[in-house]
């Protein structure tokens, strides 16, 4: 099986009751993380950021996302 045609999603976890100054922070560093190790050959695949989930209806977004992809494959 060839992993190179898949993508891994990257999905950053932290709470809302920081404030949005220091979410974005986290989006800022988990953006930089993930562009560094995509680019990483030792990867099977592509390494996809998805941003930074702080509340149960952002969480409840990325896993739709995901079965909505895994669905249309």
């Amino acid at each position: 099986m060839d992993l190179k045609k898949f993508e891994f999603w990257f999905v950053t976890g932290s709470q809302h009751l920081y404030g949005e100054e220091v979410l974005a922070q986290v989006a800022e560093h988990s953006k930089i993380m993930t562009d560094w190790m995509d680019q990483q050959t030792a990867l099977p695949g592509r390494l996809v950021n998805k941003g930074v989930v702080a509340t149960p209806d952002q969480i409840t977004e990325v896993m739709t996302a995901v079965r909505i992809k895994i669905a249309l494959a």
